[in-house]
């Protein structure tokens, strides 16, 4: 598993923990020796709590991506029984996931990396947001949803959580900032993906059709509006007006508003869809692009060339970075291996 995918699994699992529960004013909790062990990493131990946990997290999101997430009980399990491969899948995917989390835990714990008060206020405060969303305030019943969702106590979350801080945010992030990457490997590396840092110049004219504010979509009877108005800005374009009157004019994008509507972009800096429609445009290409932001009328200016500037040598830095650090994970891994406990496993009902 390469650190990128560590890394996004990373992002998923902070999105996750931003939900939930109660105060501990004692700080850091005291990780109770826990009483069923699945496997072991070195010297850290995996426990039935933890496996459970990383377990359903990939296991929801299987779910969401076979499209079954929102189905019953019954046909979810049936997915699931008609799936053998998948249920091995899962299985490893959970524990690709610990073990990852373990590998680094062995270094934070050689380094003695710590968690500070602020990280810990930052838990309690997501578990009290858990607590009023799901429990509607209730801590008895968080504890409920939590063991249905997750398969862990509020408290088994809350280490949880502190282990994963401690393995990305205290160790994996602040060692691979550490690793010095010479100007040589710099320039070497943007010579070979050169085209990755093509950009382009566009000129664009933004209408929402989301609250700026609450970033929640307007009413349709709104939205239908501003799409008369931007199919009328992109007739006015495409008949010759000049672009930056009308962006001074409707554009809601503040940014470029003055501008006259204009950005030079680099792949990554903006949605999807208007990034595959910049990146294969023609010069003076116009286009009606639809997002999530609202609707945008974007006219195709020209490419630039790539150069290797401050925020080019910063990107290629830390993917260098990041690459030495997966390295030094693998190697980890080969060294500490995961040993499960299949009779430990064998007695959890996982389906």
């Amino acid at each position: 598993m390469s650190l990128n995918k560590l890394l996004s699994f990373a992002v998923v699992l902070s999105l996750i923990f931003c939900f939930s529960a109660c105060k501990n004013n004692e700080g850091s909790s005291k990780k109770k020796e826990p009483a069923k062990i699945v496997g072991t990493v070195g010297n850290q131990k995996i426990s039935e709590a933890e496996f459970m946990f990383y377990f359903n997290m990939n296991k929801s999101q299987m779910e969401s991506e076979a499209g079954v997430e929102d189905k019953s009980d019954e046909e979810k399990k049936k997915f699931w029984t008609t799936n053998e491969d998948k249920k091995q899948v899962l299985i490893d995917k959970a524990f690709n996931a610990i073990t990852d989390v373990k590998i680094l835990l062995m270094f934070a714990d050689k380094g003695e990396v710590k968690l500070e008060q602020t990280d810990l206020d930052e838990i309690e405060a997501n578990i009290d947001r858990f607590i009023m969303e799901k429990g509607n305030g209730d801590k008895a019943e968080a504890e409920k949803v939590m063991k249905e969702i997750y398969g862990v106590t509020l408290d088994e979350y809350r280490w949880i959580y502190e282990e994963f801080l401690s393995a990305y945010d205290k160790y994996a992030y602040i060692e691979t900032a550490k690793i010095e990457i010479s100007d040589s490997d710099i320039e070497k590396r943007f010579e070979q993906d050169k085209d990755q840092y093509n950009k382009v110049n566009v000129k664009h004219v933004l209408i929402y059709t989301i609250d700026v504010n609450t970033k929640e979509p307007l009413e349709e009877s709104v939205i239908s509006q501003r799409k008369l108005l931007a199919e009328d800005i992109y007739k006015r374009v495409t008949e010759g007006e000049a672009i930056e009157d009308l962006a001074k004019k409707y554009s809601g994008d503040i940014g470029s508003k003055d501008s006259g509507g204009e950005y030079i972009l680099s792949k990554g800096d903006i949605v999807p869809e208007f990034e595959e429609w910049a990146f294969n445009a023609k010069e003076g290409d116009i286009g009606f692009i639809e997002t999530s932001y609202g609707f945008h009328i974007v006219k195709f200016i020209n490419n630039v060339e790539a150069s290797l500037g401050e925020k080019e040598k910063h990107t290629i830095m830390r993917y260098l970075q990041n690459e030495q650090f997966i390295k030094k994970v693998e190697e980890m891994k080969e060294k500490y291996p995961l040993i499960k406990d299949q009779e430990a496993l064998d007695s959890l009902d996982l389906f």
